[in-house]
């Protein structure tokens, strides 16, 4: 028989709520319930969290009328909309930003390329200036 591979303790209060819930498989109950048969801790962190889920039963439940989905909806579209304008407004802004960017940036290429082939290359009329007295 296969040995389960040890669990977290996360991972038991999960399988822990799954198993009040009713979500578990025949094979995962199984096992939560052998483990309640050996563990008198697990089953008292289990009782222990039963009985809060009939607390939480006890509450009252809020009372939510018709209108309420349609005024979620409605912030929800409002919101939206605000999104919608906001990046239609700072669009413009950016553009020019990316056009300002690419003009620098071939200006800088165009001064660079100058000044790199002025230093690089020879001035033909420089043998001349020097021979001239």
């Amino acid at each position: 028989m296969n040995q389960p591979l040890p669990i977290t303790d996360e991972q038991l209060r999960e399988d822990m709520i799954a198993y009040l819930d009713g979500e578990l498989d025949s094979e995962q109950s199984r096992r939560i319930e052998q483990r309640l048969a050996a563990d008198g801790a697990f089953a008292h962190e289990l009782r222990q969290l039963q009985q809060s889920y009939e607390l939480l039963d006890e509450l009252p439940q809020p009372e939510v009328d018709e209108t309420f989905a349609a005024t979620t909806v409605g912030m929800i579209a409002v919101e939206a909309g605000n999104d919608v304008a906001r990046r239609r407004h700072g669009e413009p802004r950016r553009r020019l930003l990316h056009a300002a960017l690419l003009v620098a940036c071939l200006a800088g290429a165009i001064i660079g390329g100058y000044l790199l082939t002025g230093a690089l290359l020879p001035d033909p009329n420089a043998q001349m200036l020097r021979d001239m007295s």
